[in-house]
């Protein structure tokens, strides 16, 4: 079965690729839709040999297969799920559960990442856009959480999310811009215990931000004129036609997120980019865990390119199933719920 999966894979990438011009990542796509086909054919064969009846088995296939297509992360999208199961910085547990989940997330991002375009740009424009966020909106959003603190009218609620917001995020920029620091800031917000007027924490709030943005403008002005010295060094000509060729609209605007209106969230008193996800960084650095779209992720302490990560994590889950399927585990556990019902 295995072999005819890997037959029927290499023929739909072949012809799917090619009337769809997608160029140069055919073996990619083989790669993952054979591997997908595997885990598939492991959980056919458990239904079969867990189920005697026609009948069940018929109703089993949908129950099984529905959850892959609406918790895919393309029918549904994960933030749209209610935030008691999920949040923006992550997959949620049930998005994690899906084989659809990892084999569609590697396949954008390896297409979004590794075509003939973005192998020439996507360092920079991840730079760039990491930059550009905290311009546009982190100092902001910083500016705003500080206004709010320092003005007496603010409800106490408001005052103390803003407060532990603006200490969280000094320490983070203080801990990636070690030669940057906001002075006597995180003391001076712990003594307040209200929102009112302090005037060392606006002078040094406004000059830890000023610096910042201006540090963020340069390095969006520098990635900028990185990307047209490219442009120039390739030709202006055959850099728009690779962009033609291998770069997909669509499929840019999805791993961008541009459609959605909220460009930073509050989760967990911090401040987190919800923008641009295919160039983003996982914000935690736990074993897999990473946003929806991640270019990376931590496995086994190591970072490792999201394709690869998601293609290893479908194997063990195949491999999984096959010793499940030897030893007929699932047949057993179902005995074990018959005779005790019956008992």
């Amino acid at each position: 079965m295995f072999l005819i999966s890997a037959i029927q894979s290499l023929s739909f990438v072949l012809v799917g690729n090619f009337i769809l011009e997608m160029n140069g990542l055919d073996h990619y796509y083989w790669m993952m839709l054979f591997t997908a086909s595997c885990s598939a054919n492991l959980v056919g064969l458990i239904i079969s040999a867990t189920f005697n009846s026609e009948k069940v088995i018929y109703l089993a296939i949908p129950i099984l297969i529905i959850p892959q297509l609406l918790f895919s992360g393309v029918i549904i999208k994960f933030s749209k799920l209610h935030p008691s199961i999920s949040n923006p910085i992550e997959v949620p547990f049930l998005g994690n559960l899906m084989i659809s989940r990892w084999a569609y997330e590697g396949l954008v991002v390896v297409q979004s990442k590794e075509n003939k375009f973005q192998k020439l740009v996507y360092p920079i424009e991840k730079l760039k856009s990491q930059n550009r966020w905290k311009r546009d909106y982190w100092v902001p959003g910083m500016e705003i959480r500080t206004q709010r603190v320092l003005n007496p009218q603010m409800d106490q609620e408001t005052f103390e999310t803003c407060n532990l917001i603006l200490q969280h995020e000094i320490k983070k920029m203080e801990k990636q811009y070690a030669n940057h620091t906001c002075i006597d800031c995180i003391e001076e917000l712990k003594k307040m215990k209200s929102p009112g007027q302090n005037l060392k924490l606006q002078t040094q709030m406004g000059e830890f931000l000023t610096v910042l943005k201006t540090h963020f403008s340069d390095q969006v002005q520098q990635a900028t004129s990185q990307l047209d010295s490219i442009a120039l060094a390739v030709g202006l000509l055959e850099f728009k036609n690779l962009k033609t060729n291998y770069e997909n609209e669509n499929l840019s605007t999805i791993v961008r997120n541009t459609n959605r209106v909220k460009k930073i969230v509050e989760y967990d008193n911090q401040l987190f980019q919800v923008e641009d996800p295919i160039y983003l960084e996982p914000q935690r650095k736990r074993f897999l865990d990473a946003h929806f779209y991640a270019p990376t992720k931590t496995f086994f302490g190591k970072k490792m390119s999201t394709f690869w990560s998601n293609l290893i994590v479908i194997w063990i889950v195949t491999a999984i199933c096959y010793v499940a399927l030897y030893f007929n585990v699932f047949k057993r556990i179902l005995g074990l719920f018959s005779r005790n019902s019956v008992s």
